[in-house]
């Protein structure tokens, strides 16, 4: 589940959007857990460059955190 919602933050984040609260508050359930990781893929993005769409790399390097956050949880 947690994994989906990332996509989904991931692929609005690529649209545009930028506030990661508001991301992160359309999962009510997942909110703490996902606000850190939308952060992280906020501030690659920015290293980056500004315009760059997130690239698969990336995504998968971010489910990866996910999966051991999970783990460790």
């Amino acid at each position: 589940m947690l994994a989906r919602i990332l996509e989904e933050c991931l692929e609005a984040m690529e649209r545009g959007e930028t506030d990661l609260d508001r991301l992160a508050g359309r999962y009510p359930e997942a909110r703490d857990e996902i606000r850190p990781l939308i952060e992280i893929a906020q501030l690659l993005r920015r290293r980056r460059s500004v315009f760059a769409p997130l690239s698969l790399q990336l995504r998968e390097e971010l489910r990866e955190r996910l999966l051991t956050h999970g783990r460790a949880s």
